[in-house]
């Protein structure tokens, strides 16, 4: 498994994360409710909005994947 996901492309990991992000950015934008703080806001997406949570989380990590592909790309040459 760990090498099938090392063999994955920088560029795909990032299209990846860049869909998984809109997902996510649509369901926290749509929130009907107005917080007094961002951590507020952050406890109650914890809270209630898991699902696009999830999501968030899942495209910084294939963000992450994308960036340590790149520099063992770059270490090869």
């Amino acid at each position: 498994m760990l090498t099938r996901l090392a063999k994955i492309q920088p560029l795909n990991c990032l299209l990846t994360a860049l869909t998984l992000w809109v997902v996510g950015t649509i369901g926290v934008t749509s929130t009907p409710v107005s917080f007094p703080s961002v951590g507020d806001a952050i406890k109650w997406h914890l809270e209630h909005q898991m699902f696009y949570t999830i999501f968030a989380i899942g495209a910084v990590g294939f963000i992450l994947l994308g960036i340590v592909n790149w520099v063992r790309n770059l270490r090869r040459r």
